[in-house]
């Protein structure tokens, strides 16, 4: 079983929480101890920059700015928006892909921008541009291996954390949002890593450059956030999530969203999903146990669920 980031889970290979490694133990991340000589400078250099308000946090793509403007308004005109949105093909192109997918329920093709703004609604119309202003943030990274294993966590943190919204009556897209946005201050600290000549050595949570993005996200998160006027609870969701990871230790989050987000994390670090492979005790993740979960039911989730789960994740890599 590969320990590096993957596509592919151990899933497929029957019960795996009741292999030897997914019955003791648990997910620990690399710190910043783990960090000597040029490393910890690199790592202390970006910190004083994020400190000092220095850090370059690039602006929301401009026809996702207006058309998240024109959103504000409670009853904002459908045209207005669709017209906003098709000054940027791209944009328009992304809305129409969604608007088309089996996850949106298009009973009909949809062949109009406006038509897929009046289907899919506009609070996920919201979360469709948020995604889009993520994937070019991704896209921005020159190193694309990077680049692409931050998108790939993102979609399957994303896709489990909306999953899981909808087994405890939480929102489901909310739910989703704080999965695909919590890491997005890595996005940025790979740009602040590539300027210094960093990223030679590839994608690994050994790596120096992995353990300096894991020390520095959510302090860039957060800036990003606020300048993008994210709301609150994605805000929360890339400020506090697994701050808390000692034993008994209390969360700061403070929405649901952001217990999700934690949990589709642990999840997915534990099957190797967009990270490397981080074996625990599958049936007594405490994010898990912390949203409502119990051992037997958390099994039910992997047995009955949870492939599907994935699956359906992997379909937004398609195309």
């Amino acid at each position: 079983m590969s320990e590096t980031a993957t596509t592919d889970a151990p899933i497929w290979l029957g019960p795996w929480w009741e292999m030897p490694e997914y019955t003791e133990g648990e997910i620990i991340l690399p710190g910043q101890s783990c960090l000597i000589g040029e490393d910890r400078e690199v790592l202390e250099d970006i910190g004083r920059k994020v400190d000092e308000g220095k850090i370059e946090i690039p602006a929301m793509p401009k026809a996702a700015m207006e058309a998240a403007k024109l959103l504000r308004n409670p009853e904002p005109e459908i045209e207005e928006v669709a017209r906003c949105i098709e000054l940027d093909p791209a944009m328009a192109a992304w809305l129409l892909r969604h608007a088309n997918s089996a996850l949106y329920g298009a009973r009909f093709p949809i062949d109009s921008v406006s038509r897929a703004v009046a289907h899919l609604g506009l609070r996920r119309l919201k979360g469709v541009i948020l995604e889009l202003a993520m994937k070019r943030l991704s896209d921005d990274v020159g190193s694309r291996p990077w680049a692409e294993r931050e998108w790939t966590y993102a979609i399957y943190c994303a896709t489990i954390a909306r999953e899981l919204g909808k087994m405890f009556n939480l929102d489901e897209d909310m739910c989703y949002l704080a999965g695909l946005l919590h890491d997005v201050g890595r996005l940025l600290a790979l740009r602040e890593l590539e300027v210094r000549g960093r990223l030679k050595e590839g994608p690994s949570s050994t790596a120096a450059d992995d353990i300096i993005m894991e020390c520095l996200h959510r302090c860039i998160g957060s800036r990003m956030a606020k300048k993008w006027d994210l709301p609150p609870a994605i805000a929360d969701a890339i400020s506090f999530h697994l701050s808390a990871k000692l034993p008994g230790e209390q969360s700061p989050a403070k929405f649901p969203s952001t217990l999700a987000t934690e949990a589709a994390s642990d999840l997915c670090l534990a099957l190797g999903l967009g990270r490397d492979r981080m074996p625990c005790d599958a049936l007594h993740l405490p994010s898990m146990l912390e949203l409502g979960f119990t051992p037997e039911s958390l099994k039910q989730f992997y047995k009955d669920r949870l492939a599907d789960v994935i699956e359906q994740a992997k379909s937004c890599f398609v195309g």
